[in-house]
C-alpha cells in the first residue's frame, strides 16, 4: 500500500478510535464512579442544568473523564501509530491535536468545569499521543521470536 494511503487511513483510523475509545470509556468508568446521568441537550441549549451537574460531580468523577478523554487519545494515537508503520510522530499526533481541538470545544461549551480539571485535561492530550508513538515504536523494534 502507498505511504501517503496508509498514512491517511492511520489518521482517519485513530480519529474513530478516539471517538469510540472516548465514549466507551465514559460509559465503563462512569457506572464505577457513581455518575449521575448527564442532563438532556446540548450543554450551549442547556447551561444552567450542565453547570448544576458539573458542580456535583466529585474530584473521582471528574478524574474518570479525564482518564476517558485521553485513555481515547491514547487508543486513537495507538491505532494510527501501528496502521502507519512508519514510526512517524507526525501520525499519533495529529490524532492527538484533533483530540485537544475537541477537548478544547469541550472546555469553551462547559464554561463551569473546574479550572483544574480545564487545565489538566488541556495539557494531556499531546503527551498521550507522544506516548503512543513511543510504545508503537517499541513494540516494532521487539525482536520476535522464532516459533519452538
Amino acid at each position: 500500500m502507498h505511504q501517503t494511503l496508509r498514512t491517511i487511513l492511520a489518521i482517519v483510523a485513530g480519529i474513530l478510535v478516539f471517538f469510540v475509545g472516548v465514549t466507551g470509556l465514559h460509559l465503563l468508568t462512569g457506572p464505577l464512579v457513581g455518575l449521575p446521568p448527564t442532563p438532556q441537550g446540548m450543554p450551549s441549549e442547556n447551561p444552567e442544568a450542565w453547570a448544576a451537574f458539573i458542580s456535583g460531580l466529585s474530584t473521582v468523577q471528574m478524574l474518570s473523564a479525564m482518564f476517558s478523554h485521553i485513555g481515547g487519545t491514547f487508543l486513537g494515537a495507538l491505532t494510527a501509530a501501528w496502521i502507519a508503520k512508519d514510526g512517524r510522530l507526525v501520525v499519533p499526533m495529529t490524532v492527538a491535536a484533533v483530540a485537544l481541538v475537541g477537548g478544547v470545544m469541550n472546555a469553551m461549551d462547559l464554561t463551569s468545569q473546574p479550572a483544574w480539571f480545564t487545565i489538566m485535561d488541556l495539557s494531556l492530550y499531546l503527551p498521550a499521543g507522544y506516548l503512543a508513538c513511543q510504545l508503537a515504536k517499541k513494540k516494532r523494534a521487539e525482536p520476535v521470536a522464532p516459533p519452538a
